[in-house]
């Protein structure tokens, strides 16, 4: 499914600044079964930019179509101190590091977030 129209089933308005398809949850249970047993709130994940959208990415962080997962932009770690213009998102391809703040069961999507994680490099860098 085209990600520009389920999101305007879902959010109306939206502009042409989009990238990818969003996925759609798959049907497999057992899948779904192992997502559900190997993540929790505060689990950190690590995925692949497969759909940009101006609310967000998503996210193929190893279950297939399992699972949505999705970044939403006030969650993008760059979002703490101004906002983001869509072409500064990350592209395409691009791997990030992020932690589970809501797992939705019914619908089988996952809410990611930047914003509670401290990765390698900002411990190196914190001060003493």
């Amino acid at each position: 499914m085209q990600c520009d129209s389920l999101t305007a089933q879902k959010v109306g308005n939206l502009t042409n600044d989009s990238d990818g398809e969003i996925p759609t949850p798959g049907d497999d249970p057992e899948l779904w079964k192992r997502v559900c047993n190997e993540l929790s709130i505060g689990t950190i994940v690590h995925g692949t930019v497969i759909c940009r959208r101006p609310f967000g990415l998503f996210l193929d962080i190893g279950y297939g179509n399992a699972a949505n997962a999705l970044l939403l932009v006030p969650e993008f770690k760059e979002a703490r101190n101004r906002p983001i213009p869509f072409d500064e998102y990350p592209m395409l391809g691009d791997i990030l590091s992020a932690s589970v703040i809501n797992i939705d069961f019914e619908r089988r999507t996952i809410a990611l977030t930047q914003k509670q994680i401290r990765l390698k490099k900002d411990v190196d860098e914190a001060p003493p």
